[in-house]
């Protein structure tokens, strides 16, 4: 999984960036494409305009991505509540 934090001025070059994305798009592929953070940043990587700091972590990372992940995370979650990792209520102080 991927988390990122940004400055606020990575929203000026996701700006730019984003005119010349539509700009390339034919009106057929238009609500199929998508303008991908990973490749935004690995083009900016490769014109020396931005850096990345890589933190790692040994936790284990759940998503959602379709419908039929949903059980799957669930019960995970429900084993880190089980194990202490979790409160039950996760914003109860």
């Amino acid at each position: 999984m991927n988390m990122w934090g940004l400055p606020p001025r990575f929203l000026d070059m996701l700006e730019d960036g984003f005119a010349e994305f539509l700009d390339g798009l034919e009106d057929c592929e238009a609500m199929k494409k998508e303008y991908l953070l990973p490749k935004i940043i690995d083009k900016l990587l490769a014109e020396k305009k931005a850096q990345v700091t890589l933190l790692e972590t040994a936790d284990k990372w759940f998503g959602v991505t379709y419908k039929d992940d949903k059980a799957v995370v669930v019960e995970a979650i429900k084993a880190l509540i089980e194990q202490g990792v979790y409160k039950k209520r996760l914003f109860d102080f």
